[in-house]
């Protein structure tokens, strides 16, 4: 299986609604972080932003 579809499909299995994203924002800052990108937390009331 490829990275892109096993990253999709971790992704797609979280029950995510704002603002109880159930760690896609952490797993997507992670990924991120470890391909050299800069993360910048913004948040916005009770809702965490990349």
């Amino acid at each position: 299986m490829s990275q892109t579809l096993e990253l999709a499909q971790n992704l797609l299995a979280r029950r995510s609604v704002t603002p109880a994203d159930e760690g896609c924002q952490l797993l997507m800052s992670e990924r991120l972080a470890a391909a050299g990108f800069t993360i910048e937390p913004l948040p916005f009331g009770n809702v965490q932003n990349l």
